[in-house]
């Protein structure tokens, strides 16, 4: 990296590629299911007020004891994944192999790799990537439901129950009742509206619906009573996945424990 400010994406990009390469070699390990050990613990840090964001400013090398921690890796590797999985497998190595080739015995920063992976995919993955590494926080997404239609709106996460005025440009995967039946889009707004018409039929109106699917982004769902009563179907008839079973059971006891505690 060019300069240490850019040393979190060093680090949390060795930290992702060590349980991708796993996967690739031994996907009968299941190793992403023990990634979500580092996607919680990112998950519980940055929910502090304490917390910061991933890339600080660094003015001198003594400074970066104070800085690196559990977030610029666990979230850092978080973040990677995420966008990893929104734009694809292949798009995404396609794009760091010209990156990488672009760099060769040179130093690069940060905004070098959202660039390439830009000019790749066609995507805005700087101002996208920006809102995640600039600022400190995550969303919690809730989710309703109404006349096939799924309203999304996006706080800032706080553990303590506050309200902040962050705002991210989020990467929403969601399924329909089968996991082939799957959407991705961009909430780039604090309120969205999304039609499911095309992903359910008349006759399965009230099929489940699973928002960030096997985990694969940072942040967590809230889901209306509706969805939250079909989604406990989908569990106890195995429909879903053991990672995506994990990540509700998780969500729900901590709205449980934050709502004990106010």
């Amino acid at each position: 990296m060019e300069w240490w400010t850019h040393l979190w994406l060093n680090e949390g990009f060795a930290t992702w590629v060590s349980y991708f390469a796993t996967d690739s070699l031994f996907p009968e390990w299941k190793i992403w299911t023990q990634f979500l050990d580092e996607t919680t613990d990112g998950l519980r840090l940055d929910g502090l007020a304490e917390s910061h964001p991933i890339e600080v400013e660094i003015n001198h090398a003594a400074e970066i004891d104070e800085i690196f921690d559990a977030i610029s890796y666990r979230k850092g590797a978080s973040v990677i994944r995420m966008l990893q999985s929104y734009l694809g497998a292949e798009c995404f190595q396609k794009s760091l192999a010209s990156y990488i080739k672009k760099h060769a015995y040179s130093n690069a920063k940060t905004e070098d790799l959202w660039t390439a992976l830009k000019e790749g995919s066609g995507e805005p993955v700087t101002k996208l990537m920006n809102t995640w590494t600039k600022q400190m926080g995550y969303p919690v997404v809730s989710v309703k439901v109404k006349d096939q239609k799924l309203e999304f709106e996006q706080l800032q996460f706080f553990s303590s129950g506050c309200t902040g005025n962050g705002q991210w440009i989020v990467p929403i995967t969601f399924c329909c009742g089968s996991y082939e039946k799957k959407k991705s889009f961009l909430l780039q707004t604090k309120l969205e509206t999304h039609d499911t018409k095309e992903l359910s039929s008349d006759s399965n109106k009230s099929a489940w619906i699973k928002l960030n699917v096997e985990q694969t982004g940072f942040y967590r769902v809230k889901y209306d009573e509706e969805l939250a009563t079909r989604l406990r179907h989908a569990i106890e008839n195995k429909y879903l996945t053991a990672i995506d079973r994990f990540c509700i059971l998780t969500i729900h006891l901590h709205f449980v424990w934050r709502a004990s505690c106010l």
